[in-house]
């Protein structure tokens, strides 16, 4: 069961400097406008130019709602998620941090500190558990909805990577979850 969204309580309880890299922003508007025939959020977003956090966080919901009609906010919000690692990994900062990864999903997982600091000035992404097959991945102070739309960054990251997996998330706090990351090669 979903619990209620708390738009509010997020919005008021998000710090005032907050920051996101616009390429999210851009290719979540995007698709919106692909599928619904409306742009929300501005006209225009540039990929590295930092933007404030919280026109994120009202995007999405907004985002969820035109794009998957029907489904729950945080179901939608989970699979416009899925949108990011490809959209990270396709910049030039995005290639050369990803490449030290290769297709390995631990490595990947290894590396989501320094991508959660390049996207954003907000966020702490630290491993806390990693084995052969399974992680477990910390998220601090990432306000962008890390029950639903980070779930949804980390199975974008499997698919790309071409590993089968699953995302379990707990909850701590608005801001802050534990996800459980376990995959197993499809190729």
């Amino acid at each position: 069961m979903w619990s209620p969204l708390g738009l509010e309580e997020r919005l008021q309880a998000l710090p005032m400097a907050a920051t996101v890299k616009g390429m999210f922003l851009s290719n979540i508007a995007d698709l919106v406008e692909q599928r619904s025939g409306e742009r929300p959020g501005r006209q225009r977003y540039v990929g590295f130019k930092s933007y404030p956090l919280r026109e994120m966080i009202e995007l999405l919901p907004q985002a969820a709602e035109l794009t998957y009609p029907g489904l729950p906010a945080r179901e939608g919000m989970r699979r416009l998620g899925r949108l990011a690692y490809p959209t990270f990994s396709s910049s030039t900062i995005g290639r050369v941090v990803m490449s030290i990864a290769g297709e390995d999903p631990r490595a990947a997982l290894h590396v989501a500190p320094k991508a959660y600091r390049l996207v954003g000035n907000t966020g702490t992404a630290n491993v806390i558990d990693s084995g052969e097959s399974e992680a477990i991945l910390e998220l601090r102070g990432v306000w962008g909805w890390p029950d639903a739309y980070n779930v949804g960054v980390h199975e974008g990251a499997l698919d790309a990577l071409g590993v089968d997996g699953e995302v379990l998330v707990r909850i701590h706090s608005l801001c802050d979850a534990d996800l459980l990351v376990r995959w197993r090669p499809q190729r």
